[in-house]
């Protein structure tokens, strides 16, 4: 892509070469049929002279079929006699057979629509590995052993699994479409082939998605849109905020909580801010799409203009004389000024002021202290709460009294 092209816009999304139409790769002979089968048969009398062609007439046999889709069948049969492939594969004397029941659905993995073992996988194991394992048995046991496969076109990863689908009725063998997709899968959208195709392949067709989807290219992106929200993150008197997508977007509902702080005017994917009051608000954005079935909700939290501080904390601090007030930072605000019954007493950088006691407060009086925050919106309302300092005269508790030695002492009065 060329410099200015990279995507502004980001999606979830996930390119599987299994089909979408419910395509059964059936090249591997459909359930229940052998894809791989090795012998290795005994000599002389033990065979029977080679007319024998039971199991007991061989070391070792090994038969793996596909699984069924109905019920459960043999997917694995072995019989081994010899001692040194009973080690060697780590399997009892005689006979062990494993059984596999159908997937969701009735429908069976092995043959199921989905990213298959093409050519290139079949081909490497039908020539390298085939040609390696009947080695490694002939270099251990002398005896040569006879293979069968037919690996083609087994299935590697079903189409369900690939994308992830979450159907309350799960099946492997399902035909799903653009709609099925809402909601039913972590990703935005699913690019499947109409056709299965070899695992790990990357297609013409799947490479020309891939790209529509880095260059927004509305004309060939499908209909779920994935949006986000574009806006300022504060605002002192209105502001605009727009639906943003690759595809264009009209059935828009925007609120907002808490209410009271704002207001909207417009419709559709954009609309106009205005402050009613000063506070913290969330903007949501509820859009609904894929044919009217499904609702994405956006939001965005956003500070209109200066927002009252507050609650504010308060404490008697004597010695070293003096009240120290506190409030919770205020989003946006550069500065904070003090009030003592309505005068203001100082303006601090920060959220706490340490007021002194000479000559503004004194032992038993009430009091009331009030903040405002300011910032580029201006000054936020005042935020204030009273207060009734502690008496004057203190009172102490001695014991014991008397006393021969140490002696305890207590105030009778709770300092805040």
């Amino acid at each position: 892509m060329a410099v200015g092209e990279y995507p502004q816009l980001s999606r979830n999304v996930a390119l599987i070469n299994g089909s979408s139409n419910g395509t059964l790769n059936m090249n591997n002979g459909g359930t229940n049929s052998t894809i791989l089968d090795i012998e290795v048969k005994r000599k002389g009398w033990k065979s029977f002279w080679g007319l024998c062609n039971d199991d007991i007439c061989k070391k070792i046999k090994w038969t793996a079929r596909t699984a069924t889709n109905n019920g459960s069948n043999k997917t694995t049969e072995m019989w081994t006699a010899s001692a040194l492939y009973n080690v060697l594969f780590w399997v009892p004397l005689g006979k062990k057979n494993y059984y596999t029941n159908a997937a969701w659905g009735n429908s069976a993995q092995d043959n199921a629509p989905g990213g298959l073992m093409g050519d290139i996988f079949s081909d490497n194991m039908e020539t390298q590995g085939t040609f390696l394992a009947k080695e490694l048995i002939f270099l251990l046991s002398g005896d040569k052993p006879t293979f069968n496969i037919n690996i083609n076109n087994f299935t590697l990863m079903p189409s369900y699994s690939a994308a992830d689908l979450r159907f309350p009725n799960k099946n492997l063998y399902m035909k799903w479409d653009d709609q099925y997709l809402c909601g039913k899968t972590p990703f935005d959208y699913v690019y499947a082939p109409s056709t299965n195709q070899d695992h790990a392949y990357v297609s013409e067709d799947g490479s020309q998605w891939f790209e529509n989807e880095l260059r927004c290219n509305s004309n060939n992106l499908p209909t779920y849109i994935n949006p986000i929200m574009s806006g300022s993150s504060s605002i002192c008197t209105s502001g605009q905020y727009s639906i943003v997508s690759c595809l264009p977007v009209s059935n828009v509902t925007w609120s907002a909580l808490p209410t009271g702080i704002i207001s909207f005017s417009g419709t559709g994917s954009q609309v106009t801010v205005t402050r009613v009051n000063s506070g913290s608000v969330t903007i949501s954005a509820s859009v609904i799409s894929c044919n009217n079935t499904y609702i994405q909700t956006v939001s965005k939290s956003i500070t209109v203009g200066t927002a009252k501080p507050g609650p504010i904390n308060w404490e008697w601090n004597a010695p070293p004389n003096r009240v120290m007030l506190d409030v919770d930072d205020v989003p946006g605000a550069t500065s904070y000024k003090w009030y003592l019954n309505g005068t203001l007493k100082a303006t601090t950088t920060s959220s706490y002021y340490h007021l002194p006691m000479s000559g503004n407060v004194s032992c038993g009086n009430f009091y009331y202290f009030g903040v405002r925050a300011v910032s580029s919106c201006g000054t936020s309302p005042e935020s204030y709460i009273g207060a009734e300092m502690p008496p004057c005269g203190f009172a102490y508790n001695v014991s014991p009294n008397p006393g021969s030695d140490n002696i305890k002492i207590e105030s009778l009065y709770d300092v805040d």
